[in-house]
């Protein structure tokens, strides 16, 4: 039978496993031919060992909900576009404390035509905007040791007024939110675990956008 490689925030009651759901040590949470409920997905989402930001679950393709099987085809049936070299792909740079999260968006991005250079410290990836000549975003994190995201991208909206950026966090209260919006160009907000789909829809829209700018236009990260 067809399989279908989804991420484990797309999980839902009545699909089928078609393999193992393995934890961070190899062992099997849930068995190939478990059909799924809510109690089994609180307790795969729940344990410890199982990393929900970057695990991926395969269930048996009949068993997807309607719309989800429609866009499962529609990526699989979508021609792959030619590899861009390293110097060709846009560039985006992610800060988040959490090394597993960089990663998780690094396999994500990478795979997806993007160049991501990742950091856990802010002022590092203050130096890498001032020397970098062409991010087409920022992604960070809200809460980082030392510094709250909003300072950061405060100083980030500073330098770089035009630069896009996205947060990814847990806590997007109207509080945070509120913040976020006056520290910089903030063009997202995405929960911890993300949709993929989203935040690839993001990042597109932002280079058509970047694409369709008049020529001569100033780098979104050119300082002022």
């Amino acid at each position: 039978a067809e399989e279908a490689n989804i991420s484990a925030n797309q999980v839902a009651a009545g699909m089928v496993l078609s393999r193992d759901v393995m934890n961070s040590a190899g062992k099997a949470l849930l068995k190939e031919g478990t059909c799924l409920t809510e109690e089994l997905i609180a307790q795969m989402v729940g344990n410890v060992s199982f990393d929900r930001v970057i695990s991926r679950v395969f269930v048996m393709k009949s068993t997807l909900p309607k719309g989800a099987a429609e866009v499962v085809d529609a990526a699989e049936d979508k021609p792959a576009a030619p590899e861009a070299t390293a110097d060709e792909r846009p560039v985006i740079i992610a800060v988040d404390d959490e090394k597993h999260v960089l990663n998780a968006l690094r396999r994500e991005l990478h795979s997806a035509g993007y160049e991501i250079e990742t950091f856990t410290d802010v002022l590092a990836a203050l130096q890498q905007l001032r020397t970098e000549p062409k991010v087409l975003a920022l992604i960070t994190d809200y809460n980082m040791p030392g510094v709250r995201g909003d300072r950061f991208l405060a100083q980030v909206q500073k330098e770089f007024p035009s630069l896009p950026c996205l947060v990814i966090t847990g806590q997007a209260t109207r509080d945070t939110i509120v913040q976020l919006t006056k520290a910089a160009r903030l063009v997202k907000i995405l929960p911890k675990p993300w949709d993929k789909a989203v935040l690839l829809e993001t990042l597109r829209t932002i280079g058509q956008e970047q694409a369709a700018a008049p020529l001569g236009q100033a780098s979104p990260n050119a300082a002022t």
